[in-house]
């Protein structure tokens, strides 16, 4: 072997020796979702407002757990959630002419299925479906008359649909929009579970761990 062979031979075991050990960390560093281990675990925490009537504030917590299989996009996760909300309302009354003042108050607790399918990136799309109970006190009163007030358990059921950035590997941040359900039950004989509307529409803000 030439002088010249052996030059190069030792270059090449030179630079593979340096180079090697650092294309993993660099592949660590600028793409972490390839090489750092899938999330099985979340836990999320959601803060907004409930849209029905004059509106109000609503909060909701979630804990899932689910993976995805091999070679199939979408990501599946059977998820617990608690959630309360609040609104009042000024609403005409029986005769439409005496103002009546309306408000109720739920607290949700439910299980069911979520849904992430990636949309480009770090973005993915969201859906929720669940099932539970609502705890749930409503009260109206027309001017001039006594208050109507109930309190009760009714059946409940949600959907939900929503973005969510995963910001980092352990960190998502996102924005839902959900509509949840309750049979009928509750104060004043137009209303459902206390509301006038069927379905009680939201909007909230989160932040999701991943583990």
């Amino acid at each position: 072997m030439t002088p010249g062979h052996n030059l190069g031979l030792a270059a090449t075991m030179f630079w593979a020796a340096t180079l090697l050990p650092v294309a993993p960390a660099e592949a660590q560093v600028h793409g972490h979702a390839r090489w750092a281990p899938g999330t099985h675990f979340l836990l999320e925490f959601d803060a907004g407002a409930t849209i029905t009537g004059d509106a109000g504030p609503s909060v909701a917590a979630f804990a899932g757990i689910g993976g995805k299989l091999r070679l199939f996009p979408p990501r599946f996760y059977g998820i617990l959630m608690a959630a309360y909300s609040h609104y009042e309302s000024r609403v005409a009354g029986v005769q439409a002419l005496d103002p009546a003042d309306e408000w109720g108050r739920f607290v949700d607790l439910g299980g069911g299925l979520r849904v992430y399918l990636p949309v480009a990136g770090e973005l993915r799309l969201l859906a929720d479906g669940l099932l539970g109970r609502s705890h749930v006190q409503g009260r109206y009163q027309q001017l001039g008359l006594s208050p109507i007030e109930e309190e009760r358990w009714l059946n409940f059921a949600s959907v939900a649909i929503g973005l969510q950035y995963r910001w980092i590997h352990e960190l998502s941040v996102g924005t839902r929009l959900g509509l949840a359900f309750n049979e009928k039950g509750l104060v004043a004989s137009q209303r459902d579970a206390g509301t006038r509307d069927a379905a009680r529409p939201s909007i909230s803000a989160g932040v999701t761990w991943h583990f």
